[in-house]
C-alpha cells in the first residue's frame, strides 16, 4: 500500500502542489499555516513600510527557523542538565553521609 500523496498547500496567495505521508499531512498542513499567520504578522507589523512580499517570506522563515534552533539547543541541552542534576545528587549523598 503506497501511503504517499498528493496535497496542495496554499502559502502567501500560491498553491504549492506536493507528496507526503498520509501520517504527515496535518504536519505539513500546520506548518503551512504558521507560515502564513507570520506572514500576516509581518505584514501588519510592517504595513506603513515599503517591504516587498518576498522580504516577508523571508523574515517569516527566519522567524521559524530561530525558534527551531531555540528548540535544538534546548534538546542539547537538557541532557546535561540531567547529568548536572544526577551528579548534585550523588554529591549530597556523599556529603550527608560523611556527615
Amino acid at each position: 500500500m503506497n501511503d504517499t500523496f498528493r496535497i496542495q498547500l496554499k502559502i502567501a496567495d500560491k498553491q504549492y502542489p506536493l507528496k507526503c505521508k498520509r501520517s504527515e499531512e496535518k504536519i505539513f498542513r500546520s506548518a503551512a499555516n504558521l507560515i502564513n499567520e507570520k506572514l500576516i504578522q509581518y505584514g501588519n507589523k510592517y504595513q506603513s513600510a515599503p517591504v516587498e512580499k518576498k522580504d516577508f517570506v523571508i523574515m517569516a522563515a527566519c522567524d521559524i527557523a530561530v525558534s527551531q534552533m531555540r528548540l535544538i539547543d534546548q534538546q542539547n541541552e537538557t541532557p546535561a542538565y540531567d547529568k548536572i542534576k544526577e551528579l548534585n545528587a550523588e554529591l549530597e549523598d556523599f556529603i550527608e553521609g560523611e556527615l
